[in-house]
């Protein structure tokens, strides 16, 4: 009985290793147009999270103009720090989007 438990068992670990081998190598091989799209997500969050903060700081220049530094919300009236503030968050999306993306091709 112990013999034909340990054979049932090796064919059952022979497959499951075989089906695992064949996920590995399928998980590998991801589309051509889905690594565009990550590389394209990568570099625009990228240049949008950087030039969020030029566009940010100028805006907080401008609102400072006559104040002292750090006094006040006058900056919250700026539309150029709101530009700033909106491709920031616009960049972080990009960025959560092409990670996720990511990690979920990995775990089919």
């Amino acid at each position: 009985m112990s013999s034909t438990s340990s054979a049932l068992s090796s064919s059952t670990a022979s497959g499951t290793s075989s089906v695992s081998a064949s996920a590995a190598s399928a998980t590998l091989q991801l589309p051509s147009s889905l690594k565009v799209i990550g590389i394209i997500l990568a570099v625009l969050s990228g240049i949008l999270i950087g030039s969020s903060f030029v566009f940010k700081k100028k805006g907080l220049l401008r609102s400072q103009a006559g104040h002292a530094a750090g006094e006040g919300v006058a900056y919250l009236k700026s539309p150029l720090w709101w530009t700033g503030m909106t491709m920031m968050i616009t960049g972080e999306m990009c960025n959560f989007r092409m990670r996720l993306s990511k990690r979920l091709l990995w775990c089919v």
